[in-house]
């Protein structure tokens, strides 16, 4: 067994081959025992053991809008033809935009409300 200033001599690569050697057999949670010293010493932050589910959720959420705007995106592309305008007056399409965009605004923050009561 090698000396403490004998493994501080060594150069990279010769670490590197120890390294890599399977023969040599590595004490169970070694890996933990070092990464608990390590964080103890304040240079790394502890691992978090699970994701939250406030993220997983969001991440879904995330996920599903993306794929309605996909199918959406496609569905439109694929008519091939543009929507008529159904307004000349355009102070009264943008009130029904007005009243489109709160009705979304209200869903979402129902949606938001049921997400803060899980945590």
């Amino acid at each position: 067994m090698k000396n403490r200033e004998e493994i501080e001599n060594l150069s990279f690569e010769a670490l590197e081959r120890i390294a890599s050697d399977e023969s040599v057999l590595v004490p169970e949670g070694l890996e933990r025992k070092i990464e608990d010293g390590i964080t103890a010493a304040g240079l790394i932050e502890p691992r978090k053991g699970r994701v939250p589910l406030r993220k997983v959720l969001y991440g879904s959420f995330a996920t599903l809008a993306a794929a309605a705007a996909a199918v959406s995106v496609a569905y439109y592309v694929d008519r091939g033809s543009q929507p008529a305008d159904t307004f000349s007056d355009p102070h009264q399409a943008y009130e029904e935009i007005q009243k489109t965009f709160d009705y979304i605004s209200s869903e979402m923050n129902r949606g938001t409300s049921v997400l803060k009561q899980i945590k």
